[in-house]
């Protein structure tokens, strides 16, 4: 059930023969990125072959590294890093008697990889280095135990054969010049630094797993949550000692790095700051009134509700007058939402309908023209708030005066008539010219859910 990351290398090779040896059953994946011309055919080739000998399953798929690497304006090593995962998650999907990914990262890699993150600047999960087991993406690394030296004395011991990458002994890329120079130089110091440091990985495994426990029990202090986005108090936040390395894991699982958490800080330090945004490569963050607020990013394709002919930035709901039930559903920014709406012939109590509630509302039906549309706030809207005896306000007020954030505002709906009169914003309040009174003879129940976030 196993599929087997294999680049040809001495490391993947040792990893197919230790396989092969324990009795595992196991598929072979390999990407060919054509970055080393008559080379990267040849460990093609030489793949190819060992599994035919060994009658393993193969799958190889070439790349135009190159090219995508410009598209995504990434560097080559990143590149193909995503290409490869992007394939072999691929792979599971379609092949469902495999299970996890096998790669044959080593205890050397973990050494170099902590090294790296130690440079670009690390929180106490980067020292924590490769793991095993990435259960999320079903990836297993079951070398992590064997140094370079091991892999390499196996390999002559057991005449197996393999390729060797010339790019390896390239300094160009940074893990290599890690590799060849920083390594060596901490060996001058201590020549047993590599076990020494692998030792140390293992220790800041353990000191992370005590601290998560921690962090877990400071979260329900300091963050709410729903199905959209995550709110940390910063003013509550801010009083604390460990405020700093609080906020950096706090947002850490959001991609938002250590030198982005102290502008975070600096900002949120100084006043009239409220409205400030940052990006992370997966999510954006909202500084709003001494709250910082994370949600994923919306992809710009589904940020507005859809569009009808006349382009008006609305999107029909409920076609035309019905007689018992009506549902429509749609995606919204990072949500799926149900509406429903029901014609209601029994009598109702009004002083419990008028006060109204989050998921639904009533209109009296006999006061709006179809169709009913569902759209987005707009500059200049404005609406005669039920219980404000016919006064009419911006829409822009209204929402200042519930302190709303603008990812709040963005993600805000509102239902509309043919002549685009606000019926209801969604969840916040009806509009007072589609009040229920004693003499509405067609009453309108409209509710919805949001059943999923996408």
């Amino acid at each position: 059930r196993l599929l087997v990351a294999v680049s040809g290398g001495v490391d993947s090779m040792v990893l197919c023969d230790l396989l092969l040896k324990s009795g595992y059953v196991f598929s072979v994946a390999h990407c060919n990125f054509q970055l080393r011309g008559t080379d990267s055919d040849n460990d093609e080739l030489f793949i190819k072959d060992f599994c035919e000998r060994h009658k393993i399953p193969c799958f190889i798929r070439k790349f135009d590294t190159l090219e995508s690497a410009r598209e995504e304006k990434k560097s080559i090593q990143e590149t193909a890093r995503d290409l490869r995962y992007a394939y072999f998650a691929e792979l599971l999907v379609e092949n469902s008697n495999l299970k996890y990914i096998v790669t044959a990262h080593h205890a050397s890699d973990n050494v170099e990889t902590v090294l790296y993150r130690l440079a670009k600047g690390t929180g106490l999960k980067g020292l924590t280095g490769i793991a095993a087991k990435d259960e999320q993406r079903h990836i297993v690394r079951p070398l992590l135990f064997a140094f370079k030296n091991d892999i390499r004395a196996y390999a002559l011991e057991n005449n197996i054969a393999f390729r060797e990458d010339i790019s390896n002994e390239s300094d160009k890329y940074r893990r290599n010049y890690i590799r060849h120079h920083i390594v060596p130089s901490f060996e001058n110091i201590n020549p047993s630094f590599e076990k020494t440091f692998a030792n140390g990985i293992e220790i800041f495994n353990a000191t992370f797993a005590f601290f998560k426990e921690s962090i877990a029990e400071q979260e329900k202090k300091y963050i709410v949550r729903d199905s959209v986005q995550t709110a940390i108090d910063w003013e509550a936040l801010s009083l604390s000692e460990y405020k700093k390395i609080l906020l950096y894991e706090f947002l850490s699982p959001f991609n938002f790095n250590a030198d982005q958490t102290e502008q975070i800080i600096s900002v949120l330090e100084k006043d009239n700051e409220s409205g400030k945004k940052f990006f992370s490569e997966t999510h954006e963050l909202l500084l709003n009134r001494k709250k910082i607020i994370v949600r994923k990013k919306i992809s710009e394709k589904i940020n507005r509700v859809g569009v009808d002919k006349k382009e008006t930035g609305s999107q029909i709901l409920f076609q035309e007058d019905f007689n018992l039930v009506s549902q429509a559903d749609f995606i919204f920014g990072n949500e799926k939402i149900i509406f429903t709406a029901k014609k209601i012939s029994e009598k109702i109590n009004l002083t419990e309908i008028n006060h109204g509630e989050k998921f639904k509302t009533y209109i009296d039906a006999a006061c709006l023209k179809f169709p009913i549309y569902i759209r987005s706030a707009r500059k200049g809207d404005r609406f005669q708030p039920s219980g404000m005896n016919g006064q009419s306000k911006l829409l822009s007020d209204f929402f200042r005066s519930l302190k709303l954030s603008e990812f709040d505002k963005q993600k805000q709906l509102l239902l509309t008539d043919a002549n685009d009169t606000i019926i209801w914003i969604v969840g916040l309040r009806t509009d007072e010219r589609f009040k229920i009174t004693e003499n509405s003879s067609s009453i309108i129940c409209i509710q919805f859910s949001v059943i999923s976030e996408i």
